[in-house]
């Protein structure tokens, strides 16, 4: 796995702001894919196995190398505008874009399908997990200790 950050170079409060925003980014940036239902209801998947977080972790930290890359590539494409939000399964705030900003938004967009279903999971169930960990704290806190622990573990390069 490709190690994004080094969570023990920099204090805690970074941390925390880094994984936060991991969760964030997910939730704006969307995650492309066949028409998911994203206003599931939270009684659509009360639980969330261990091995799905896992999962779930895993492509949140292999999607943000690629998410930074196109949003570096589309502030340099359309610098003297503000980037509009760009959600993935919204094809209206993907063909907002020029050109050029467009296709590095549809090739992100589809990496990142590519990865969360490497990942073992299908793009609606990785929709329904971010809004369950958008509104259930206790299960934010089980992503980020994942988080930690996956950063931890992982290889040095």
């Amino acid at each position: 796995m490709k190690k994004i950050y080094n969570l023990f170079l920099v204090p805690k409060i970074q941390q925390q702001l880094f994984l936060s925003c991991c969760l964030i980014t997910l939730t704006i940036a969307g995650i492309m894919g066949a028409s998911s239902d994203l206003t599931a209801k939270a009684e659509d998947s009360p639980t969330v196995k261990d091995d799905e977080l896992i999962n779930y972790a895993k492509s949140i930290l292999l999607m943000e190398g690629p998410r930074q890359e196109a949003f570096g590539k589309i502030k340099l494409l359309i610098s003297s505008q503000e980037i509009p939000q760009i959600v993935c399964n919204v094809s209206e705030s993907i063909n907002r874009l020029p050109r050029q900003a467009k296709n590095i938004a549809v090739n992100y967009c589809t990496r990142s399908q590519n990865i969360v279903q490497e990942n073992h999971l299908t793009v609606d169930r990785f929709n329904r997990i971010t809004q369950a960990v958008q509104s259930n704290g206790t299960l934010k806190q089980r992503i980020y200790n994942i988080l930690l622990n996956l950063q931890k573990n992982a290889p040095s390069q």
